[in-house]
C-alpha cells in the first residue's frame, strides 16, 4: 500500500524503492542501496540526487564514505507544500497570461469584443482621447473618425471639442454625418478643413453619436438624462463601420 500512495504523491516507481530501503537501514551508502534493491549504482546516484532535491532524504558527508539518511515521515508534508507553491505560481501565470492575451492585437480570423459600458458620472473623453488616437493613428489608413452625432453632442461638449483639435496629431481628420444645427456650423468653422461634418435633411432625427475611431466603435448617447457611452474594442466591426460610413459619405 504505501508504495501506491508515494506513487500517488508523485515518486516514481525507483524512487519508491530506493527511499524505501534507505528507510529501513536507516543509513546507508549508495553502493549498499544498488546491492539490496538490484538498481545499478549509476540509477541509485540519479535517484537519490532527485530525492534529495524533493527534500525527502539527506547526505552525511561527516564520515569517510557518503551515507545517505531518510528524514523522517513528517517530512513528505513538504511534497505537499511544493505542489502548493507550483499551484500558486501556476496561478499567478495563468492571471499574466489572461492580461497579455488581451492585450493583444486582434488579428485572428475572429475575434471577441471587448466591451465598455460607462455611466454618466464617469464618461471622461479627455482620458480616453489618447487611446482613440493611438488606435487610429496606427490601424486606420484614413487616420479620421468617421460616424454621425445628435445635435447635443456639440451643445454639451464644445469646450470639449476646442480642446481636442487644439492637441490633435495633424494627421487626424474627422467627417461625420449630423443634423442641422446652428452650433455645429459655428464650431466646424472654427476647426476647418480638418473637422467635417455634412448635415442630413430634417427628417432624418440621429438621436446619439456613433463614432468609429480606429479599432474602436463608440457609442454616446447625450439627448436625455442620463447620459451613458459604449466602447467596443473590436478590429472586425470597427472595420464594418467605417466602410459603411466611407460610402455614405462619399455618396451623400
Amino acid at each position: 500500500m504505501i508504495e501506491k500512495t508515494l506513487i500517488l504523491l508523485g515518486l516514481k516507481e525507483k524512487e519508491v524503492a530506493i527511499y524505501l530501503e534507505i528507510m529501513k537501514l536507516g543509513k546507508t551508502t549508495p553502493a549498499q542501496v544498488a546491492t539490496i534493491s538490484g538498481i545499478n549504482r549509476a540509477t541509485v546516484y540519479s535517484v537519490c540526487k532527485s530525492l534529495i532535491k524533493k527534500g525527502l532524504i539527506e547526505e552525511d558527508l561527516g564520515g569517510p564514505t557518503r551515507q545517505l539518511v531518510a528524514l523522517p515521515p513528517a517530512e513528505l508534508t513538504i511534497l505537499v507544500e511544493k505542489e502548493k507553491r507550483r499551484l500558486s505560481r501556476k496561478e499567478e501565470l495563468v492571471t499574466q497570461a489572461i492580461a497579455e492575451l488581451n492585450d493583444l492585437p486582434l488579428n485572428t480570423q475572429y475575434s471577441i469584443p471587448k466591451i465598455r459600458f460607462i455611466e454618466e458620472e464617469n464618461i471622461d473623453l479627455k482620458s480616453e482621447a489618447p487611446k482613440w488616437d493611438e488606435s487610429m493613428l496606427k490601424t486606420d489608413p484614413t487616420k479620421t473618425w468617421w460616424g454621425f452625432q445628435d445635435k447635443s453632442f456639440v451643445g454639451l461638449y464644445e469646450d470639449w471639442i476646442d480642446w481636442y483639435w487644439s492637441r490633435a496629431h495633424e494627421d487626424i481628420s474627422l467627417k461625420l454625418l449630423s443634423n442641422q444645427n446652428v452650433k455645429e456650423e459655428t464650431v466646424m468653422q472654427r476647426h476647418s478643413p480638418r473637422r467635417e461634418v455634412k448635415f442630413f435633411d430634417n427628417k432624418t432625427q440621429f438621436t446619439a453619436a456613433t463614432w468609429v475611431l480606429g479599432e474602436y466603435l463608440i457609442m454616446l448617447y447625450t439627448k436625455d438624462r442620463p447620459y451613458y457611452m459604449i466602447e467596443i474594442h473590436n478590429p472586425t466591426l470597427a472595420h464594418n463601420y467605417r466602410e459603411l460610413f466611407k460610402n455614405i459619405w462619399e455618396k451623400y
